[in-house]
């Protein structure tokens, strides 16, 4: 979440909270909020953050494993005014003003219990 050259994060630190809403023999349905916020490489924070809504919609393999299919509804606000992408600069719902936006997004993956 830095302008293209001029990185300046280095690592990301995610805390959250989520719930199991059904939890039945071969689905299950779970939800979570979360914040991420980014460091430089020296462990200070930056002004950037985001924080997700996502509902996770999973099925079960096994006991033991789910696959699943996550969406989510982020919102993201950075101290710089654009994001570059290659030779592109993205501008979203008045970005430029505010510095600050709402976007979708999504993850899927393996989920296994210890």
């Amino acid at each position: 979440m830095a302008l293209e050259g001029n990185r300046p994060d280095k690592y990301a630190f995610e805390a959250g909270l989520g719930a199991v809403v059904l939890n039945g023999a071969k689905f299950s349905l779970r939800t979570e909020i979360t914040a991420r916020n980014l460091l430089t490489e020296k462990f200070k924070m930056l002004d950037n953050h985001q924080s997700s809504l996502r509902v996770i919609p999973a099925f079960k393999l096994s006991e033991r494993m789910s696959i699943f299919v996550a969406p989510s509804l982020n919102y993201a606000e950075r101290d710089e005014n654009s994001i570059y992408g290659g030779r592109t600069v993205w501008k979203a719902w008045r970005r430029d003003r505010t510095r600050n936006t709402f976007y979708g997004g999504g993850m899927a993956g393996l989920m296994l219990k210890l």
